[in-house]
């Protein structure tokens, strides 16, 4: 059946929904009992004319016959208006003499028969007064049979909606007991409803929280207010997890308590990442170098105390303003490119550069900014980092200023001893001859050193820039400058279409060291050379195998692992050093291997 209970609210006489089916059998007790029902505004009469399986109403009053008529029918809609707790009240009015209808043939009442079907029976005839009050008596027992089904139905969606929170949700009794507990607080706690209702939430307590806080909670809730506080609660397992915690009192309509509905959220995750983020923030600030966050228009959003040294502003200064603020225009003209840079290629640069600032007269930085991304994924702006190379600079300046002091007289001084040596072999035979000819080789070979030095220092000193190569021309170029150096040796190369890597602009001089080695070191009067270049996905292989009398152990070294300089011991081994500084700095990997059935194999491996 279909009852209207939304505009059911208080059943009864004074409510505009209360409908009245009559069912006498009777014309003239049919007629009295509608003109009853009509001559009330607060009742609205349901045509007795319609099915009673499907009638909308909330009383029936009928007689005998109609009982007899549509009594099975009646019963099967009270069965199922008793699954929902929800009366739908009949009033059944007979004769005085006659109890047929709902007495057994041995002269009982049927109660099976009559009180599964109507709710009372009064005997005809009956005055109006009387059929008013019972009909107001059945119409509230109805009234409070529907409010008792709408507290279960809200009572069934709380379980509901409670059951299927992200959220711990336990209800307490005044003493603390708990009484339920849902889905999530079980996942969240590792304990099984069965565990822990007739407990108190004493079960959880990790130890961490005071005295004082359980004090405080009980002082709140009890007094009737809302407990919101963070706590650290023990899980079944005896771990520890941070919970953001409601506990709301439950009143009665006296404003007493007598109930606690607690909530949980677990926020440990929150937590450990706030945890570390301070650690970070910590990190940042004592770093003496300058670190900031700016977003896409170059705005400072976060800088550290590193920063506010050079620049001589406070941090509320800084913020929201840029590198115009403190330092000189050129220089902050050229960071802002430098940023748009970040921002457009969407990866790290690296640069240097020489601000002024108001309290040191300049400083040399090193930066390396990236590209800072939000939570969405999408880049908001960068994140420079600047370490002061000021003194290492000047050292280093310091240090080429010597270094060409010194190659240049020792070169020069070679070159003056060579000629003489020349000269001396020129005018003499025999050992004299021999040991001018020593002489004037040494001086040329020092003077080879002296040419790898100054590569290496200029390399050490101003770290080329990485870019995008193409190994097949750089690697055809070196085979044939090599090839026309040295026409006796056969050098062959076996190339692919193409092949790029990121590495270091120097990357050419690494493959001349190699080539030259093996063409210079070999015992044999027409060596051979074979060069190999493999192309893969992901990384590209150079292969360079020679038939000489192989690396020797500590030339191995040298160019596999990056033997100190202090251990080197003659020229090739600072032409291998080199080598492995520049393939190194190119992310690269160098190895070393026997050839068959003599000679060496060095391979090269490079990130594509």
């Amino acid at each position: 059946m279909t009852v209207r209970q939304g505009s059911f609210d208080e059943p009864g006489p004074d409510s505009e929904a209360t409908r009245i089916l009559p069912l006498l059998t009777g014309d003239g007790d049919q007629r009295l009992l509608v003109n009853w029902v009509e001559s009330h505004e607060v009742y609205t009469l349901v045509s007795p004319d319609e099915q009673v399986s499907s009638a909308d109403f909330d009383c029936c009053i009928l007689d005998g016959d109609a009982l007899k008529t549509h009594g099975e029918t009646l019963r099967e809609r009270e069965r199922k208006r008793e699954a929902e707790s929800v009366l739908l009240p009949c009033l059944l009015l007979l004769p005085e003499a006659d109890i047929s209808v709902i007495s057994t043939d041995q002269g009982e009442i049927a109660d099976g028969v009559v009180f599964e079907t109507v709710d009372e029976v009064v005997s005809m005839p009956i005055k109006k007064a009387e059929l008013e009050w019972r009909t107001k008596a059945l119409l509230r027992l109805r009234s409070q049979s529907l409010k008792l089904d709408r507290k279960q139905q809200q009572l069934r969606k709380f379980k509901q909606a409670a059951d299927a929170a992200g959220h711990a949700i336990y209800i307490t009794a005044l003493d603390g007991t708990i009484e339920y507990v849902n889905h999530a607080f079980e996942e969240m706690t590792g304990y099984a409803s069965s565990e822990a209702l007739g407990e108190t939430p004493q079960m959880l307590d990790s130890g961490e929280m005071s005295p004082a806080y359980f004090d405080r909670l009980w002082d709140t809730i009890s007094g009737g207010e809302v407990w919101k506080e963070e706590i650290i609660n023990q899980r079944k397992d005896n771990s520890v997890y941070h919970a953001f915690q409601t506990i709301a009192p439950v009143m009665n309509e006296h404003g007493e308590p007598i109930k606690f509905v607690a909530l949980q959220s677990d926020i440990t995750q929150r937590v450990e990442a706030e945890h570390r983020l301070e650690r970070f923030k910590d990190i940042v600030e004592r770093v003496g170098d300058p670190i900031m966050l700016q977003d896409c228009d170059g705005r400072f959003c976060l800088v550290n105390e590193a920063l506010v040294e050079y620049t001589g502003h406070t941090k509320q200064e800084l913020l929201g303003k840029t590198e115009y603020a403190f330092m000189d225009e050129e220089s902050a003209a050229r960071i802002e490119a430098r940023k748009q840079q970040v921002l457009t290629q969407e990866h790290a640069v690296q640069y240097t550069i020489s601000p002024s600032f108001s309290t040191v007269e300049s400083a040399t930085f090193s930066t390396i900014r990236y590209p800072y991304y939000g939570e969405e994924g999408t880049i908001e702006g960068t994140i420079a980092i600047c370490r002061d190379i000021t003194g290492l600079q000047t050292r280093e300046n310091q240090l080429q200023v010597i270094d060409r002091v010194l190659r240049h007289n020792l070169r020069n001084n070679m070159t003056t001893i060579g000629m003489f040596a020349e000269k001396i072999a020129a005018a003499n035979s025999g050992e004299t001859a021999t040991d001018a000819e020593r002489i004037h080789a040494t001086s040329q070979r020092i003077n080879r050193t002296v040419e790898k030095e100054r590569k290496i220092t200029k390399f050490l000193t101003e770290q080329p820039g990485e870019r995008t190569v193409d190994l097949v021309t750089i690697v055809e170029s070196v085979c044939g400058r090599i090839s026309d150096k040295y026409p006796a040796a056969n050098i062959s190369c076996d190339l692919p279409d193409a092949c790029a890597v990121h590495a270091t602009s120097t990357l050419e001089q690494a493959f001349i060291e190699l080539l030259e080695n093996a063409v210079v070191h070999s015992d044999k009067k027409e060596p051979s050379v074979e060069v190999q270049l493999l192309a893969n996905s992901g990384n590209s292989t150079l292969h360079v195998a020679d038939d000489g009398p192989g690396i020797p152990e500590m030339d191995r070294k040298v160019l596999t692992h990056g033997t100190a300089i202090e251990q080197l011991y003659h020229g090739s081994g600072l032409g291998l050093w080199l080598a492995h500084l520049i393939v190194t700095y190119s992310d690269g990997t160098v190895t070393f291997s026997e050839n068959e059935p003599r000679g060496s194999v060095v391979t090269i491996q490079f990130l594509s």
